[in-house]
């Protein structure tokens, strides 16, 4: 038979381990909860008799986390910290290879290539233009004018 401390910690390490496989990023906060609870029973060993106790911390700090941390997690981990930034609209860049507005070409922007087009006319090869945005559909190509 296994003690209080192994059951809460092996929970802990289930709940975490089930977030991969079921979406939603709820459980993760209930497996802190459980390794907290292990935790809790090493620091303080005569609750390992006080079954109620140990579920009341266990739902207590898994509420806490969960009502107080899954916003900021959530955010983060749906990537909405690390969303692109729009640093290269109205930028220059040079022309390496012509571009048209039938024909892709090359800009160079900060230190490195990229494929562009032109709105309306042709830029040639060695002029430098503007930085409109990106095609729609395909966010490797700049949108480029005179």
């Amino acid at each position: 038979m296994i003690n209080s401390i192994t059951f809460w910690f092996i929970l802990g390490i289930l709940l975490l381990l089930s977030e991969f496989l079921i979406p939603g990023f709820t459980i993760f906060f209930f497996g802190l909860g459980a390794i907290l609870t292990s935790i809790l029973l090493v620091i303080i060993s005569p609750l390992d008799n006080f079954l109620w106790v140990q579920v009341i911390f266990f739902l207590g700090t898994s509420i806490t986390l969960f009502i107080t941390l899954r916003r900021k997690f959530k955010k983060t981990l749906k990537g909405e910290l690390f969303k692109e930034k729009d640093d290269y609209t109205g930028k220059e860049c040079l022309v390496i290879e012509s571009v048209t507005k039938e024909k892709q070409g090359r800009i160079k922007f900060n230190g490195t290539t990229w494929s562009a087009i032109s709105l309306d006319k042709t830029v040639k090869k060695n002029q430098k233009a503007t930085i409109l945005g990106k095609k729609d559909g395909n966010p490797l190509v700049f949108i480029i004018q005179k």
